[in-house]
């Protein structure tokens, strides 16, 4: 057994060599595969005037381990450069989802990215600036979202603007929370204005004193200091113009606007994803080119079919489970706006609003039961979705305004209408 292993193990090795374009000679020996049989641990010496060492890195090690069906993988990097790869599998994961739980929130500016095999992992945003979360759709990165939200408004030291790209309504139960700002979907160069006149009155301020940035602000000024700006983006690849967006949020860096992106689409947002954004996080993406956009390394393509499995680029390529989010719903006061923004009157009980707008979105003749979903509560995403869009087939089976002729097909006149000619109708 141990011959075979150190075989596959060599053979693996010399794969992820060639992939990574590590290998600088054309003549060996590359490495050297040890192991004795008693050891618990085979070792690769590797040798480093015909490899570039600087690509076996924590990357290559989390890569090796996956080829080798989860067999722990250590590097080692002192008096020469090693791995250490363990003969028996490392035991599995429990990767059951699980709550949110905000109480265990490390400092007011951390954010939930999930479990891991070495525990529960928060990352600051003040440490790592900026984000750009990627991944198909229903996989998890809306949820994300709200939990960041959600714990840098629970922490209530950081200001949250926020832009969802749709119609308001993913971000607009947060509209009556303190420290949040929404961003109307039509309104984003208004606000971006906003925020970079806000970082100008930050800098003038910040001039007498010498001081270039918040963070050195806030430590002389605990009394008056200036709370971090989070800027959320749900979808970037709606952004017409991306560099323009990405200038903005470079001058405002050090007055404290520290950008979190998200796409469905890497291929649309390839602006973005190659500035220098210094925390990548991707779910489930279609292929090891979105994958490469994102992470700068193939794997994302290879995740399981979960949702919230994903992976961060953090200390190396961290796999982790995202935590279950509760969305709040919108309070009375918000969905009376939202329904002033739609151009729909907001019954008195959030029941009956719901209902209602079901029931003439119904009689509009939308063309797809997740049209609705969308329009009415804005989820797009996860359990509610399904649990509501099961909700508007029922009222949608049951409904007597279905214009049906009476051969049983829709007639040309009363054909559905396209989710884009709603939001026209709706105001």
């Amino acid at each position: 057994m141990n011959e075979h292993f150190t075989v596959a193990v060599a053979s693996m090795t010399m794969k992820l060599l060639l992939q990574h374009r590590a290998i600088v000679s054309q003549k060996g020996p590359y490495f050297r595969v040890s192991s004795n049989e008693q050891d618990e641990f085979v070792t690769i010496t590797c040798n480093p005037s015909k490899l570039i060492q600087k690509k076996i890195d924590e990357t290559f090690a989390h890569e090796l381990q996956t080829l080798l069906y989860g067999r722990p993988v250590i590097l080692v990097n002192g008096r020469g450069l090693w791995l250490l790869v363990g003969k028996e599998r490392a035991r599995e994961m429990d990767w059951t989802p699980v709550a949110l739980d905000l109480s265990k929130q490390p400092t007011p500016w951390s954010l939930p990215i999930g479990m891991t095999k070495n525990g529960d992992l928060w990352v600051s945003l003040l440490e790592r600036y900026s984000f750009l979360i990627a991944g198909l759709p229903g996989k998890g990165k809306s949820a994300m979202l709200h939990g960041f939200v959600q714990a840098l408004l629970h922490g209530e030291k950081t200001d949250v603007w926020a832009w969802d790209g749709k119609d308001d309504l993913e971000y607009g139960r947060y509209a009556d929370c303190p420290h949040f700002t929404l961003i109307p979907v039509h309104r984003l160069q208004d606000k971006l204005s906003e925020i970079a006149n806000i970082a100008k009155e930050r800098r003038i301020k910040m001039a007498p004193s010498g001081m270039t940035n918040i963070v050195d602000w806030n430590v002389e000024n605990q009394d008056d200091p200036f709370n971090p700006i989070a800027l959320v983006i749900d979808e970037i690849a709606e952004v017409k113009d991306q560099e323009k967006l990405l200038h903005l949020v470079s001058l405002c860096r050090a007055s404290g606007v520290y950008p979190i992106f998200a796409t469905n689409n890497p291929g649309k947002a390839t602006v973005v994803a190659k500035s220098q954004i210094g925390t990548r996080i991707a779910f489930k993406v279609v292929s090891h080119n979105d994958s490469s956009t994102i992470l700068g390394y193939p794997s994302a393509e290879k995740l399981p079919d979960v949702r919230g499995r994903g992976l961060i680029l953090h200390s190396g390529l961290t796999e982790f489970q995202g935590y279950l989010i509760s969305y709040p719903k919108p309070s009375d006061a918000v969905r009376q706006m939202l329904a002033e923004q739609s151009g729909i009157p907001a019954p008195a009980t959030q029941k009956d609003a719901d209902d209602e707008q079901v029931r003439k979105l119904i009689e509009l003749d939308v063309e797809s039961d997740a049209a609705i979903v969308r329009l009415v509560w804005g989820v797009s995403g996860g359990a509610s979705y399904y649990r509501l869009k099961s909700k508007v087939e029922a009222m949608r089976k049951t409904s007597s305004s279905s214009k049906i002729g009476s051969s049983g097909q829709k007639t040309a006149e009363n054909r559905p209408f396209a989710e884009e000619e709603v939001q026209e109708m709706l105001g």
